[in-house]
């Protein structure tokens, strides 16, 4: 029995503002709130979902799969709503949310006929959580020899190599500028080094003609603002850096593994 899931509507049809949706959302409410059994309203729900989905409103199509109560229906049922939930929730960008249905995937759906046909979701998944590890094993998990080797390679080749934040805050707090050269930026790094040798040498000029007063506020000032922001900047260059490169990397990825289902791409996706 759907009635279980269908009891998390609250009603909403009652109370939706019909100014800030469309004609085609308010005609599935209504189809989804007047239906006349469980199966119509599930039905229409996706058909809603799917509509959505069509229009690229992966965010609104995420919140509707949020309102069905799946822990009760059957394995096919279940397959359904959590394999579209993680699909939307790649597509939205919600991270834990794709990774919270991949969870509830594992824990409900147990027919393996079933586990196969979403299992193709798994690493996409991981891969927008940059979970390496799994997203790795997972594809060639799915994968057959020829496949697995290509993955295997095609990983090793364009998986990137990050830096670690702490390292560059060390390194510059060791030497100025050797953050910023460690995070790829050594202009910034030139730079840096200079502001604080600069500012050192004014502090220490003024400090031997007797100019304290002028030599701690204006020296001291300029040489600990080029040593505190460069801490901070060389820790964020390779924040920066690392982003950008997990980014292109997930994007090649996740191109290169949906072109290996290309049949689930065309049908399950749309």
């Amino acid at each position: 029995m759907l009635t279980s899931w269908w009891s998390s509507f609250n009603c909403s049809a009652q109370i939706i503002d019909v100014h800030s949706v469309s004609m085609q959302t308010l005609q599935s409410e209504a189809k989804i709130f007047y239906a006349k059994n469980d199966k119509d309203r599930f039905d229409f729900t996706f058909e809603k979902i799917k509509d959505l989905k069509t229009r690229g409103l992966f965010t609104d199509a995420l919140d509707n799969l949020k309102r069905l109560d799946y822990e009760n229906l059957d394995d096919a049922t279940q397959e359904k709503i959590l394999s579209q939930a993680m699909f939307c929730s790649i597509l939205a960008d919600k991270k834990n949310d794709a990774i919270y249905f991949l969870t509830q995937y594992k824990n409900y759906v147990k027919d393996s006929t079933l586990n196969k046909k979403a299992a193709y979701l798994f690493p996409l998944v991981y891969l927008q959580n940059e979970d390496w590890e799994n997203a790795y094993k997972s594809m060639l998990l799915q994968s057959d020899s020829i496949t697995g080797r290509k993955i295997d390679s095609i990983w090793q080749v364009n998986f990137p190599t990050f830096r670690n934040p702490k390292t560059a805050t060390i390194l510059s707090a060791i030497l100025p500028g050797s953050g910023q050269c460690y995070a790829g930026k050594v202009g910034f790094g030139l730079i840096n080094l200079l502001g604080i040798a600069g500012s050192g040498y004014f502090l220490a000029w003024h400090f031997v003609h007797h100019y304290y007063a002028i030599g701690t506020i204006t020296g001291g000032g300029l040489f600990s603002r080029f040593y505190l922001g460069g801490l901070k900047t060389s820790r964020n260059f390779v924040e920066k850096n690392n982003y950008k490169k997990a980014f292109i990397f997930k994007q090649k990825m996740s191109s290169y593994w949906m072109n290996c289902f290309p049949n689930r791409k065309s049908t399950n996706l749309k």
